[in-house]
């Protein structure tokens, strides 16, 4: 595989096309920055199969409906110090699981989502004699990017996306479900006390109860290396759980990585220890002429046997698409990858979160939480480097302050969630960490909403009743709060509990979006709204409603109208049918 044959996919459409349509029934993510207003809006969408509006009030109705007809449980895992500052709050019910890890930072981004198989042949039981009618499949994706538009839409990033299928459908063995399990363990460690993890709960279910358990006794079979995921497991660090891959070493090694350590290249000397490769290319970040690392960091590469700088060919970081336009500037490359391989060997890569820093390479309990999964794509072409050497003799500038995977994050941030139960009319706090005092709850608009005086640290906390009415007055409009401590001021994103409770985003529709929204049901799609959100006796400003169940039609100066708007809903499906 040549550098010009890099694989390269739309993210989005990667995963939407391995869920190939089928049903999602729960859902879990994992990011270290989160921007639920982009991901509500245009991530979510990808996990049902029907069309959504262009306008964002409309769309995220029809998904609140679309999540309570077809989702089972849905859960976001994010470091609650890398909230994306300028975001649009959250609005959809689904857990928001906020972390915060004091040895480093809460950083594995994953994708998994349990999906119904498209078959009523199949039935399968359970160790405890349940009975599951429909099979079910895990779609698991390992990727560099973050829960942020630039994650997802800008960026050059890597993933892996598999499939791990009803043992009742294949019998093929996983060789790293144990890992998963284990991840899935550390996740839910992470998360404070109290905290309920559905969706986790429903995916280690199935990896316990329904995949085939047998495990392979090598590492690898017929030539190729089986699938591993590293977690920091076992204390590991990231360079050891290589070296216990029993990779063979005198390789080519290839590394891309956004972020250094400042001071040295010691992290990648350990690796090259493990690895002994034959020759070493690390992807240099750059800034036109700046390169973004330290200049101690860059003149260390000369001390590392035939180790060099290198880019990724222009093919992979061009903007634009097909069009060739020489003023756009390349795409920020954000993956990280290890490549190791050899002409007449094996081609492994290693994709995930994973950054050339210690922390990073460091094991969970004195680090980072990463995540990344070793796949062997050996094939019968001839292999290349996918990087290449840069020019010795190009002068590079050094920034004053150099690139952070944690820029952006809030520094004066406190361990503090607030959690409101919809359905309990309650709210309360968690706090960790003495030394806080007095807290003021503001809207982000600056207005003060209530105070906490005397904190209490270590346990859940209810707040007065009194402030109910205040609480739920904010969260219908926005989730997003801003806490003023002692020690400064910090963003967070309120945990909603029961929010089937709450009022329905549909009551916040204007009267145009309502009538759009309606003409972009099916008949039958109208019935059964008009079933769930309406008496189908009652009156409606004294004007009897008459709905078919069978037909949905409506004989209402209401329903004439709709099909106006229907009309051209149609018309506009059509339009974009032909551009695509």
């Amino acid at each position: 595989m040549s550098s010009n044959d890099i694989p390269q996919h739309v993210l989005s459409s990667a995963i939407s096309q391995k869920i190939g349509g089928r049903r999602v029934r729960c859902a879990l993510f994992t990011t270290y920055n989160f921007d639920p207003g982009f991901f509500e809006l245009d991530i979510l969408p990808i996990l049902f199969n029907q069309t959504f509006s262009n306008a964002d009030g409309i769309r995220i109705a029809q998904l609140e409906d679309a999540l309570a007809s077809d989702m089972n449980d849905m859960a976001v895992y994010y470091d609650r110090t890398a909230l994306v500052q300028d975001t649009k709050p959250a609005r959809l019910d689904y857990q928001r699981i906020g972390v915060r890890k004091w040895t480093g930072v809460f950083h594995p981004k994953i994708v998994m989502l349990l999906v119904d198989e498209p078959s009523d042949d199949y039935e399968t039981e359970d160790e405890e004699g349940n009975t599951y009618s429909v099979p079910q499949s895990l779609v698991f994706a390992v990727m560099s990017a973050n829960l942020t538009r630039s994650g997802w839409w800008q960026n050059v990033e890597c993933a892996h996306i598999d499939e791990i299928k009803d043992k009742s459908v294949s019998n093929t063995r996983v060789a790293y479900r144990k890992d998963l399990l284990g991840l899935l363990a550390a996740l839910e460690s992470q998360a404070p006390e109290g905290i309920q993890h559905a969706a986790l709960e429903k995916i280690r279910v199935f990896l316990k109860e329904r995949t085939v358990k047998a495990r392979f006794k090598k590492k690898r079979s017929k030539g190729k290396y089986h699938t591993r995921l590293f977690y920091g497991q076992k204390n590991q660090y990231f360079p050891d759980w290589i070296e216990s891959m029993n990779i063979g070493i005198r390789c080519n090694l290839e590394v891309i990585s956004p972020y250094f350590d400042s001071s040295d290249l010691s992290v990648l000397n350990r690796l090259i220890e493990v690895v002994q490769p034959r020759e070493t290319r690390v992807y240099l970040p750059s800034d036109g002429e700046e390169a973004l690392v330290s200049e101690d960091v860059y003149d260390d590469m000369s001390l590392i046997y035939n180790g060099s700088w290198a880019s990724l060919p222009d093919s992979v970081t061009k903007r634009g698409g097909r069009i060739e336009d020489s003023t756009l500037l390349p795409r920020r490359v954000h993956a990280k990858v290890y490549r190791l391989w050899k002409q007449s060997g094996n081609d492994i890569v290693i994709v995930g979160s994973v950054n050339l820093t210690s922390k990073a390479h460091s094991s969970r309990r004195s680090g980072n939480l990463e995540t990344a999964i070793l796949v062997d794509v050996t094939d019968t072409k001839r292999k290349k480097w996918w990087l290449q050497k840069l020019d010795e003799e190009i002068i590079y500038e050094f920034p004053d302050e150099l690139p952070r995977e944690e820029d952006g994050s809030d520094e004066s941030h406190i361990d503090f969630i607030l959690r409101y139960d919809w359905g309990k009319r309650r709210l309360q706090y968690w706090l960790k960490g003495e030394g806080v005092g007095n807290l003021t709850v503001c809207a982000i608009s600056g207005k003060a909403l209530f105070s906490i005086n005397r904190t209490v640290s270590g346990k859940w906390k209810a707040l007065g009743s009194e402030l109910t009415d205040t609480i739920e007055e904010h969260l219908i409009n926005s989730s997003l709060v801003e806490v003023i401590h002692d020690k400064g001021r910090c963003r967070i994103l309120i945990q909603e509990d029961n929010m089937p409770s709450k009022p329905s985003l549909l009551d916040q529709l204007r009267p145009e979006e309502i009538l759009e929204y309606w003409s972009m049901l099916t008949q039958d799609q109208k019935a059964m709204f008009l079933e769930t959100h309406l008496d189908i006796n009652a009156e409606l400003d004294g004007l009897p409603m008459r709905v078919s169940k069978s037909t949905g039609d409506i004989e209402t100066l209401f329903g004439k109208f709709s099909g106006v708007y229907h009309a051209f809903g149609s018309l506009k499906k059509l339009i974009f049918s032909a551009i695509d």
